[in-house]
């Protein structure tokens, strides 16, 4: 619904850039895997994407989002494997994924991470607004309607923490 609306109050580049910190980057992480065709790119601070949310299978919208983890290693919150599974299991779906980590750094934006986060987003904007840059997503045909996003199973729930991507 939020892409949407996005979508039809900001017609352009038919792709968002997502941001968030903590549950906001759960929430960036989640976009990018559920919804690749809307997401051009996706930069998560100390966030990571719960398993249930997981893409079972290899997208096959291309390009696919590039998604930046930006994470503390002393973060007591949501622990930094929580975020490198995330970026593992995405890159084994064919994201182009990347995790950066600051030692000594928790839960919070760090100096170095707000000018990591500057820095992505000014990336993704950049080449969105080029002409044939890497990031626009397929062209929305005029009065195409947004995908709804799909809802999970009535009961369903993400678990609590990560864990490792299962070996395929």
């Amino acid at each position: 619904l939020l892409l949407a609306d996005v979508a039809r109050e900001h017609p352009g580049p038919p792709r968002a850039v997502a941001c968030g910190f903590s549950q906001g980057g759960m929430l960036a992480f989640a976009l990018a895997a559920l919804h690749p065709e809307q997401v051009a790119a996706a930069v998560s601070l100390s966030g990571y994407l719960p398993t249930g949310l997981w893409p079972a299978e290899r997208p096959v919208v291309r390009p696919l989002p590039r998604v930046v983890a930006l994470h503390g290693e002393a973060d007591p919150l949501i622990p930094m494997d929580a975020a490198r599974w995330s970026v593992e299991a995405l890159r084994a779906n064919g994201y182009d994924a990347t995790l950066q980590t600051w030692p000594g750094v928790g839960h919070n934006l760090s100096p170095a991470i707000r000018a990591s986060l500057e820095t992505a987003v000014v990336r993704a904007v950049t080449e969105l607004s080029q002409p044939g840059g890497v990031l626009p997503g397929p062209p929305t045909p005029p009065g195409a309607e947004m995908p709804s996003p799909a809802l999970p199973p009535s009961g369903a729930s993400a678990p609590a923490t990560a864990a490792p991507p299962a070996s395929r």
